[in-house]
């Protein structure tokens, strides 16, 4: 993942930000459910293989997220928007993850759950990000 967030970053700067974490997001969809399948089976490489292009999609998510939360909101209250929308979202959903992945294993006894809880933030991102306004090599202020 590490490798491939400058990679996002550059593909973004050099394509539009929107369509490089919106690929990202989908590739990540497309894997999800295999990657879970796969866990408990004999099949590692396999599994290490979706992991490895998951962390990837993230990782390219990840290089262009940061230009575009400040394209995202006008200067004057940029700073204070971006902490808001990343402190708040990171300490509900962030925080709050393994409790409700503890909760969901030990409820339904399957990994899959926690695929199916995945692919739902995943479309809850794609429709996020589908109603933002790309904004890449536009002057910001």
């Amino acid at each position: 993942m590490t490798a491939s967030i400058p990679i996002g970053g550059l593909l973004s700067d050099k394509f539009n930000r929107k369509i490089v974490m919106m690929s990202s997001v989908g590739v990540t969809m497309l894997c999800l459910f295999p990657m879970f399948m796969t866990l408990n089976g004999d099949h590692l490489g396999l599994h290490l293989l979706f992991e490895i292009v998951v962390g990837s999609c993230l990782g390219l998510f990840w290089g262009g997220r940061a230009a575009f939360y400040a394209e995202s909101f006008p200067t004057h209250v940029r700073c204070t928007a971006i902490a808001l929308a990343f402190g708040i979202s990171h300490s509900v959903f962030a925080g709050t993850t393994p409790l409700f992945a503890e909760i969901i294993m030990r409820n339904t006894g399957s990994c899959l759950c926690l695929a199916g809880v995945m692919f739902a933030f995943a479309i809850f991102a794609m429709l996020a990000l589908s109603r933002l306004r790309d904004r890449t090599a536009q002057p910001l202020l």
